[in-house]
């Protein structure tokens, strides 16, 4: 009986306090949801790299007409934060409380340019194109992507890293020399990207797929099978159970 007293003599201030707090909490966005979806163009100083952080989307066109413009809920469009630093734009969800959000809210960030050569990815995002992007060299350096990036590419010389975490790098496309570096969970599924010369580094416990037709040198350090296309030269190196596999 007596701990039944002290819940029932508790249970006003306790109401007194969420009555206090909800507001508060509402008014610091909290619970706020993401609102109706709007566009916002940004202007930027020019840059040739793209930094990628959070759960942000990156949708690249290639184009000669240089745009950037941000999609999210308009609750969150000013917490979308862009800003260029040694010719790397860098892009940040500085939001409160994402933890609190409808896991199906949806921020895009579009660009529209042709001078873009590195992506470095440290988000959960994904990363696309509406066209074939052509350089003459591109780089995809991936820290701790969680994410897809799905682009369709034309270059000289194509640099495909995934350092951490379980990145899918997805391409297609060609590339006259390719050099990679695949570690952790990443995955690579380069079937329809087609290299003269691949350079490859594999440490992945996962499996991936390369298309080359005149060279392969590949090191397999790890768990992962690596399955190519093509009938290039091949020099391999398999230090753990991974295997090389051609596909017919």
């Amino acid at each position: 009986m007596m701990i039944t007293g002290m819940r029932s003599h508790h249970l006003p201030l306790i109401m007194i306090l969420l009555s206090t707090l909800v507001p508060a909490c509402k008014k610091s966005g909290l619970f706020q949801g993401a609102g109706t979806t709007n566009k916002l163009k940004v202007e930027v100083s020019n840059f040739n790299e793209i930094v990628l952080n959070d759960k942000i989307n990156l949708i690249l066109t290639y184009d000669s007409t240089e745009l950037v413009t941000i999609e999210a809920g308009a609750n969150l469009l000013n917490g979308i934060i862009l800003n260029v630093r040694d010719n790397k734009l860098i892009i940040n969800d500085n939001n409160k409380y994402k933890w609190s959000r409808n896991l199906d809210y949806t921020i895009n960030v579009y660009v529209s340019r042709t001078n873009l050569d590195r992506i470095t990815y440290y988000g959960a995002g994904n990363i696309r194109t509406t066209n074939t992007w052509k350089a003459d060299s591109f780089t995809i350096d991936s820290w701790t992507g969680i994410g897809t990036i799905a682009m369709d590419l034309e270059c000289n010389y194509a640099g495909l890293i995934i350092r951490m975490a379980n990145a899918d790098i997805r391409l297609k496309g060609k590339s006259k020399q390719t050099s990679i570096y695949c570690a952790d969970y990443g995955t690579l599924a380069l079937q329809e990207f087609e290299s003269g010369i691949v350079t490859m580094n594999y440490r992945s416990i996962r499996s991936s797929t390369i298309y080359v037709t005149k060279q392969l040198d590949a090191e397999i350090l790890y768990k992962g099978d690596v399955y190519y296309r093509g009938t290039p030269v091949v020099k391999s190196i398999l230090n753990s159970t991974g295997k090389l596999i051609f596909l017919p």
